[in-house]
C-alpha cells in the first residue's frame, strides 16, 4: 500500500489552498519555457565530428596570418631621467636635447599627440631658484581644469623655455666661438670638425660663410695640401671640404704609424747584428824607459838601489825619473815637500845640538 506524501501546503492551513494557487501561478509559465526550450534543442541537427576538426584547422591556420598581420612590438629601451635644471644658461640645451630623448625612447609612454603629459613631465625637472618658481607657475596652470593650458604644443613649452632661460644671443655667441675656434697641435681633423659642426648650427651663416671659417680653422698644413691638389680644383661645398681635409689628416696619421713601425725595426735587438770592418790600433812608437840598474861584479851598492823609494809610485826600487808607471804630479810634489820638510827638521836639530857647545866655549876662563 502506497503512502500518500505529505501536502507541503497543509502547514498554512486555511490559507492552503490560496497559497497552493499562486504556487502554481508562478511555475506554470517557466514550465512552458523549458518545454519550449527542449523542442528547440531537439530540432537542431546533429554536429558532424568532422566538421568540428575541419574549423579547428581553419581556425589554427588563421593564427601566422594575424601574427603578421599584428607583430610583436619590439621592447623599448630603459632610457635615463634628464637631470634636474636650476636656471643655468648653459645647461639649457642639453636639457631640452636630454627630455626629448626620453620622448623619442619610450613612445608608449609619451605618444605622439599627448602634448600635455610631455609638458607636465618637462617641468617636473626644473626645480630650484628662479626657474623653479617659473616652473611651479605653469604647472599649476596645467593642471588646473579651470584655466587654459599655457602651451598647446611641447615646442610651444620649449620656445618660452629657452626664451626664459637660454641663451641671450645664441646665433652671436655661436659666431664669436666659431672666430675663435683653431686647430690646436695634436687635434685631429675629425675633432676640430665636431665641435665646427656643434657651432654651425647656431650661427646663421650661409655655406660660403661656414667654408671661409672652416677654413680659417685648419691647420696651415692641411690647407697647403688642399690647395697643392694635382688636379688644381678645390673643394666646392661645405662637406667636400670637410672630407679633404679628413682625407688629409688620416694620410698623415698612417704615415706617422708607418714611420714609427720603421723606426722600432731598426732599433729591434732580434735583428741579426751587422759586423763593421774596423781600423787595427796603431802601437805605440815611444817606449817608456824602464830603470835597469847594470849589476856589478863586486855588487858594492847592490843594497842601495833597493832602498830608493819612487816618488811617483811609492815603491822601492827606482826613482820617478825612470818609474814605468804613469805620472802622478801630485804624489811627487807631496814627496818632494815632505822631502824638505824632513830636510829642514835636520837642520834644526843639528842646530840645537851644536849651540850648547857654543856657549860653553864663550866662558872666560876665569868662569870656567
Amino acid at each position: 500500500m502506497e503512502q500518500q506524501q505529505p501536502n507541503p501546503f497543509a502547514q498554512f492551513g486555511e490559507h492552503a489552498p490560496a497559497v497552493q494557487a499562486l504556487f502554481q501561478a508562478i511555475l506554470q509559465p517557466m514550465q512552458q519555457q523549458v518545454a519550449q526550450l527542449q523542442e528547440q534543442l531537439n530540432q537542431q541537427p546533429a554536429v558532424n565530428q568532422q566538421q568540428i576538426a575541419v574549423a579547428v584547422a581553419e581556425g589554427l591556420a588563421q593564427q601566422p596570418a594575424q601574427a603578421a598581420l599584428n607583430p610583436p612590438q619590439p621592447r623599448e629601451p630603459k632610457a635615463a631621467d634628464p637631470a634636474i635644471f636650476s636656471g643655468n644658461r648653459n645647461e639649457s640645451e642639453s636639457f631640452i636635447r636630454s627630455v626629448r630623448t626620453v620622448f623619442q625612447l619610450n613612445p608608449s609612454r609619451f605618444p605622439p599627440g599627448d602634448e600635455a603629459r610631455r609638458i607636465i613631465f618637462a617641468l617636473g625637472f626644473i626645480q630650484g631658484g628662479t626657474a623653479g618658481t617659473w616652473a611651479n607657475n605653469h604647472t599649476n596652470a596645467m593642471l588646473d581644469p579651470e584655466t587654459d593650458d599655457p602651451f598647446a604644443t611641447f615646442q610651444a613649452f620649449q620656445d618660452s623655455f629657452e626664451r626664459a632661460f637660454g641663451s641671450a644671443d645664441r646665433a652671436e655667441k655661436a659666431r664669436t666661438d666659431m672666430a675663435a675656434l683653431k686647430m690646436k697641435p695634436g687635434d685631429t681633423v675629425e675633432e676640430y670638425t665636431t665641435s665646427f659642426e656643434a657651432l654651425a648650427m647656431h650661427t646663421g651663416y650661409n655655406e660660403i660663410a661656414h667654408i671661409n671659417a672652416y677654413r680659417a680653422g685648419l691647420n696651415i698644413r692641411i690647407v697647403e695640401k688642399i690647395y697643392q691638389d694635382h688636379n688644381g680644383v678645390l673643394p666646392d661645398n661645405l662637406a667636400a671640404w670637410k672630407n679633404k681635409a679628413r682625407r688629409i689628416d688620416n694620410l698623415h696619421l698612417e704615415f706617422k704609424a708607418l714611420q714609427l713601425r720603421t723606426t722600432q725595426g731598426s732599433t729591434n735587438p732580434n735583428r741579426p747584428r751587422q759586423f763593421q770592418l774596423r781600423a787595427p790600433p796603431v802601437a805605440a812608437t815611444a817606449t817608456q824607459p824602464r830603470f835597469t840598474p847594470a849589476p856589478d861584479a863586486m855588487d858594492v851598492d847592490g843594497n842601495r838601489g833597493r832602498n830608493v823609494r819612487c816618488y811617483n809610485c811609492n815603491k822601492f826600487g827606482h826613482i820617478a825619473k825612470f818609474c814605468p808607471e804613469p805620472k802622478n804630479f801630485r804624489s811627487i810634489r807631496t814627496a818632494e815637500l815632505a822631502e824638505v820638510v824632513r830636510a829642514i827638521m835636520a837642520e834644526q836639530a843639528t842646530v840645537k845640538e851644536e849651540k850648547p857647545a857654543e856657549a860653553v866655549a864663550d866662558f872666560p876662563n876665569n868662569q870656567q
